[in-house]
């Protein structure tokens, strides 16, 4: 049966989706180098309709209309190919949309790899395939050499010999750090590739005076500047696992690592960036000199490099939160914007029992605007390394953590494996250096308990 209609030609599935009425009154929402395909369509279309009523009134007319017929056939064929173009260039784009995802993937592994193991700063974009194959490579060889022996990795040698750990597993341990170390969730974090991370100290001013036209202008004294060094110290672990287990292919002997390697170096610097001495390992923040907070200090350098301390207002007792007041009028306004309040989980408890006159309870439990325990809406943090309350103890800090102390990593985490030592055990000797210290000793205050 000859087709000799518009809505035959539809009916018959020969138009095709993409070339029924109106399908392409728009091309807005198609790529743009499918528009061009989608106006030919369009065109061919009209071509199409505009012949169909020259055959309707030919046959009217009693003409013959084989030749228009022949003519509707061919146009029908170069709509499918146009049609054809598009469904294809759809399929392609989707295809290339997928790996373009699948490439994101590989291009960020590849980036955190040649700066974590080959200390190379490369952006996604400048990421090449042989970056990519090195990275998946380096990935698979290190997963193999937790199991066995294995041959040595050709690159991420450490000169004193062990691997480095790959980016993905590094990233997991750093942040299981991040989510159980107060301090790393509070302070600034910086990453150097060196064995120091330096800061400069800007303690001073330019001193002016006013003067008259007659008045003779003097030089002012010149602002005193110097560098502050923060060192980074090796921190080690070195979990064990049976050969055995190393050669269970259904266990993830990644995770068990990073688990275990993250809890011992959670606790450790977590310790160390409260109550570090500093030799061997970061300066703690609550280990320098006390002195009582004093208005006047503020404006001179005498308590710089102390830290300063507002009293609780009772004798081996928080006694109330009038103590708590004083200490946030203590700290200038700056820093106050980002202050926080950290304490132990005990300090919170006894700040939870306190009652008004009344016997309303004075701390608020959840901050409505914050969602956090709060005093006078500054958030606390707690930290099980800050004291206790009791006499003559430090259990209270407040102030801009991120200004006040700045924790200093190293890239990577080295691993050296260990076979024989403990056989059938097999050591895995995790080492990182990190270092932290005070940096501004304005931007925290702390409430001392009387004796």
């Amino acid at each position: 049966m000859k087709m000799n209609t518009i809505e035959q030609f539809a009916n018959a599935g020969l138009l095709g989706p993409l070339a029924r009425k109106d399908a392409f009154s728009s091309t807005d929402t198609l790529p743009t180098e499918l528009k061009g395909f989608a106006t030919e369509v369009g065109k061919a279309f009209k071509e199409l309709r505009d012949t169909n009523d020259q055959m309707l009134k030919a046959k009217a007319d009693g003409k013959s209309v084989s030749d228009l017929e022949a003519k509707t056939v061919k146009m029908q064929e170069s709509i499918d190919t146009l049609e054809k173009s598009i469904t294809d260039g759809l399929k392609t784009i989707r295809a290339e949309k997928a790996a373009d995802e699948i490439k994101a993937d590989d291009r960020l592994l590849a980036s955190d790899f040649a700066l974590n193991i080959k200390g190379q700063k490369v952006s996604l974009d400048e990421v090449t395939p042989d970056l990519m194959k090195e990275a998946k490579n380096y990935e698979a060889d290190f997963s193999r050499w937790l199991r066995t022996e294995g041959k040595a990795l050709t690159s991420g040698i450490d000169p004193s010999g062990g691997y480095w750990v790959p980016t993905t597993t590094s990233r997991r341990i750093i942040t299981k750090l991040h989510e159980t170390t107060p301090m790393r969730q509070l302070a600034t974090v910086e990453e150097t590739n060196g064995d120091k991370w330096e800061i400069e100290n800007d303690r001073g001013i330019v001193p002016a005076r006013w003067v008259d036209d007659t008045t003779a202008h003097q030089a002012s004294g010149t602002p005193k500047t110097g560098m502050r060094a923060i060192m980074v110290h090796n921190l080690q672990a070195q979990p064990r696992a049976s050969s055995n287990l190393l050669e269970d292919a259904s266990r993830n002997v990644e995770q068990w690592l990073a688990d275990k390697v993250a809890l011992g170096f959670a606790l450790a610097e977590a310790s160390a960036f409260v109550l570090g001495d500093g030799v061997g390992k970061p300066r703690g923040l609550l280990t320098y000199p006390e002195v009582e907070y004093v208005k006047a200090s503020d404006k001179t350098d005498a308590d710089w490099r102390k830290m300063r301390f507002v009293k609780s207002g009772a004798a081996a007792a928080l006694g109330g939160l009038d103590g708590f007041a004083h200490l946030i009028t203590s700290l200038k306004s700056l820093y106050r914007i980002n202050a926080t309040f950290m304490m132990n989980r005990m300090t919170v408890g006894a700040l939870r029992v306190l009652k008004d006159g009344e016997g309303r309870y004075l701390l608020d439990p959840m901050n409505q605007n914050r969602g956090v325990a709060s005093i006078f809406g500054f958030p606390i943090s707690e930290g099980d390394d800050l004291d206790e309350v009791g006499a003559g103890k430090i259990p209270v800090v407040l102030g801009d953590i991120r200004a006040a102390y700045t924790i200093v990593q190293r890239r990577g985490i080295r691993v050296l494996r260990d076979p024989y030592t403990a056989k059938p055990m097999v050591q895995f000797d995790h080492t990182a250096r990190v270092g932290g210290d005070v940096v501004d000793f304005d931007a925290f205050r702390v409430l001392k308990i009387a004796a």
